[in-house]
């Protein structure tokens, strides 16, 4: 979350960092306290926190309940009585309003330029079973989902080898989704493949509006594959942004990290930077996940080509 001059990271556990720069010894640290009401007893950890200022300047939270292995849902947060945002001081005790999704994952809020909020996360169709989505579900406020809005698919994994999560057989995901208006475009980062395995990969798509019209997605980049590298024998293959499981694959960055993937683009003096988490090359079970922030190019023109608009130095 940006908050003018200042960044706030959160993820997963309870945790907060606050920062100017994105230099190490500036980093703030504060730990965050949850009452999970009713959920307490079944609440095991939190993942994937985010942060959210709506339009009437109110402060929310939403985070993945985890209930024991990949059981979860959607919850909502506000700040507990007598708590509020002062300055640089962000937040840190917040109780939980109410289960907003369940069987659902990584939410963010996002909202249209005329203020209507939007939650966003990885879940499933209605309907469908299997393969994880990003998923738009319209609310009537940032607490309320709006029950006339049926929730919808605004990317997808498509079968390309690069997405699977675990083998042919494995399933495929897409998940991690953060949303940034850069340069008249609406731009996603999201992340697939597994990710306490090599083959987890940082994406990007490209939408003209926040929320695609139903049945279209956000669109990825692709890369002419004749050599079927990825063995998906479609002749081409998905461009990730950053990817260490194929080193003949474009960008590939297995010499200096691993396993990249939950990314952002801020922008800071000026300049675009990308913050995501990753690992330290080496035995992946023995690298824990750290945050890493590196600078990168954007250039959003019709006269260039989408491959070339985010480009990492």
């Amino acid at each position: 979350m940006s908050d003018g001059l200042d960044f706030y990271i959160t993820g997963t556990g309870e945790q907060c960092y606050h920062a100017r720069t994105f230099q190490k010894n500036t980093l703030l640290h504060y730990h965050l306290d949850f009452d999970f009401k009713a959920e307490a007893k079944r609440v095991q950890m939190i993942w994937s926190l985010s942060l959210y200022r709506h339009t009437d300047g109110s402060y929310h939270a939403y985070a993945t309940l985890n209930y024991g292995g990949f059981n979860t849902s959607i919850g909502h947060f506000v700040p507990q009585p007598g708590t509020h945002w002062s300055g640089q001081t962000p937040i840190t005790r917040w109780r939980l309003d109410r289960v907003l999704v369940p069987n659902a994952y990584d939410p963010i809020a996002v909202r249209e330029v005329d203020g209507t909020p939007y939650l966003i996360y990885a879940g499933t169709p209605p309907k469908m079973k299997g393969n994880r989505h990003i998923m738009a579900w319209r609310m009537n406020d940032p607490g309320t989902l709006d029950p006339s809005f049926e929730p919808r698919a605004i990317l997808s994994p498509e079968k390309y080898r690069s997405e699977d999560r675990g083998g042919l057989h494995g399933g495929q995901l897409v998940e991690a989704p953060t949303i940034s208006r850069i340069q008249g475009k609406y731009v996603m980062l999201y992340s697939v493949g597994n990710f306490e395995a090599g083959n987890y990969k940082l994406g990007v798509g490209f939408s003209d509006t926040l929320i695609p019209p139903e049945g279209q997605t956000y669109q990825k980049l692709f890369a002419p594959d004749p050599q079927n590298i990825w063995g998906s024998n479609r002749k081409k293959e998905i461009l990730y942004l950053l990817q260490s499981e194929k080193p003949m694959w474009p960008n590939y960055s297995g010499a200096h990290l691993q396993a990249p993937g939950s990314g952002n683009l801020v922008q800071a003096d000026g300049k675009y930077f990308l913050v995501f988490h990753a690992r330290r090359p080496g035995p992946i079970a023995q690298r824990p996940r750290c945050t890493w922030v590196m600078p990168v190019q954007v250039n959003i023109q019709p006269n260039i080509p989408p491959e070339q608009w985010i480009r990492i130095p």
